[in-house]
């Protein structure tokens, strides 16, 4: 592809949007426009993560032309320009790849943004502190100040995030879930998932763990535990602020559900701590991965 950096960054400028401004392109609520992707009618051009955590682009002709057509329900995807599309997977990584890459904790990350060491490719949004305003690097870049800093580089692949994590997990557990509480100090910050990511892999997170729970590989348990709690098992982080109405659905959710003795014990456990934590007026959070 013969095009500079400079000539990409303004392409996407130009040519792509976020969700927020996608939504506005086709006039539709937040809702409609979700399910329009759950469906598969709107598909991003680029994203990153996944889960809760992702982050999508979309081509914004694309959006005009269903705007314009959401009646005949015809379907998005049909990308033109694949080759800068392949670029963009190839070259351009989020920021918490970009963080494992390099090595340091999130606050060390962040400090590197702001004194300028690090630097994003683009920055997509226009709302700061929101899921809207986010940023993309390039690997390359990323790989260069890691060697330069002497670190270890973690091999990575599209889609999926490799590297070193600031909790210890055995490998012969499949899945884990901890539930932290935030600390008095945070609780009028604006609690998004970078905030809890720093909660629950900083070099303090241990002062803010109240229960956890491990699984082996393709275990049942895995996944009894997560529709117990409403939670999603996935092979990155996921975060979930935990409510008092999320205790009452789960409490309600186990009165239908049958596990042996000592998951039993297990899982009540985290119900009383849950119970417990809450009506101390602490803000409290599942982080599973």
């Amino acid at each position: 592809m013969n095009m500079s950096h400079e000539e990409i960054k303004k392409w996407i400028a130009d040519n792509l949007v976020d969700r927020e401004e996608g939504r506005k392109i086709t006039e539709q609520t937040p809702v409609a426009f979700t399910q329009a992707t759950q469906r598969k009618v709107i598909i991003p051009f680029f994203h990153i993560g996944e889960g809760r955590t992702k982050k999508s682009l979309y081509l914004k002709s694309e959006l005009e032309i269903y705007a314009k057509n959401k009646r005949k329900r015809i379907p998005m995807g049909n990308h033109n320009h694949k080759d800068i599309q392949n670029w963009m997977y190839d070259n351009l990584i989020g920021r918490e790849t970009a963080r494992q890459i390099t090595g340091q904790s999130n606050n060390a990350f962040q400090q590197s943004l702001d004194t300028g060491k690090i630097q994003p490719f683009i920055t997509v949004g226009t709302r700061k502190n929101s899921l809207y305003h986010w940023a993309v690097y390039l690997k390359d870049e990323i790989a260069e100040y890691a060697q330069a800093k002497g670190k270890k580089i973690g091999e990575y692949t599209k889609g999926k995030k490799i590297g070193r994590r600031r909790k210890v997990v055995s490998p012969v557990m499949g899945y884990d879930a901890t539930l932290y509480k935030i600390p008095e100090k945070l609780k009028d910050k604006n609690i998004d998932d970078d905030l809890l990511f720093d909660i629950a892999y900083g070099d303090s997170h241990e002062h803010y763990s109240l229960v956890e729970i491990s699984f082996s590989s393709n275990s049942q348990k895995a996944v009894d535990f997560a529709e117990l709690f409403d939670l999603f098992l996935i092979k990155d982080d996921y975060f979930k602020i935990f409510k008092m109405s999320d205790y009452y659905d789960a409490k309600s959710r186990m009165e239908n559900m049958s596990f042996d003795e000592e998951f039993s014990k297990r899982v009540k456990h985290f119900l009383n701590v849950i119970e417990q934590e809450l009506n101390k007026g602490e803000t409290i959070f599942f982080c599973c991965g």
